[in-house]
């Protein structure tokens, strides 16, 4: 599980030069935690491929999804807000994955989402999304990056649905190959941080 080390830099044992969100900067160490219970389920119309990647010879093989080129490909996501949640931070969706080819270029990702308060049995905000993440492709192996969920829309014991999808017609996706996605977490500030 991806973890920040007391230096405030990631963890060995995850990725070694990865930043956690898109200002460049790590989230601060021990302020955050992981986010329980993500589930993922494949789009009945337009699946990313089940596949599997073997990082290296003797490493075990782990699950993982192909986000093709020609195709925006989506994985739905849906959470529930603990009841920890300090009201009015951002909770951060983290992607982590790598190209099937070394290549320079960029995939980019997508994440739209609705959430709903505790309560508001049918009532679930605008679609909200937030700024796309560039995946770089020069490594087959980890990268990272992250949607900001701002906290506007979110409630504690509430909870959020969305779409993630490789956005295949930004014009910064110049990477010509399937992209793997290996994981998504979520991670969260909690009260009394």
């Amino acid at each position: 599980m991806p973890k920040i080390n007391d230096s405030g830099t990631a963890s060995d044992e995850v990725w070694s030069a990865e930043k956690l969100n898109n200002s460049g900067t790590f989230l601060a160490v021990g302020a955050y935690q992981e986010l329980p219970g993500i589930s993922l389920w494949l789009d009945s119309t337009y699946p990313p491929e089940l596949s599997t990647y073997t990082v290296a010879t003797g490493a075990p093989t782990v699950p993982c999804m192909l986000f093709d080129k020609n195709t925006d490909e989506k994985v739905h996501v849906f959470f529930d807000i603990p009841k920890d949640w300090k009201t009015g931070t951002s909770i951060y969706l983290v992607i982590k994955g790598g190209g099937t080819t070394a290549d320079a270029a960029n995939a980019v990702f997508g994440f739209t989402y609705k959430a709903q308060a505790i309560g508001a049995a049918t009532t679930w905000s605008d679609p909200v999304s937030p700024s796309s993440v560039n995946m770089d492709g020069t490594s087959a192996y980890y990268r990272a990056g992250s949607f900001e969920l701002t906290s506007g829309n979110l409630s504690a014991l509430g909870s959020v649905v969305g779409t993630l999808y490789r956005d295949t017609d930004a014009a910064g996706d110049g990477y010509g190959y399937d992209f793997r996605i290996l994981s998504v977490t979520g991670y969260y500030q909690k009260k009394n941080n």
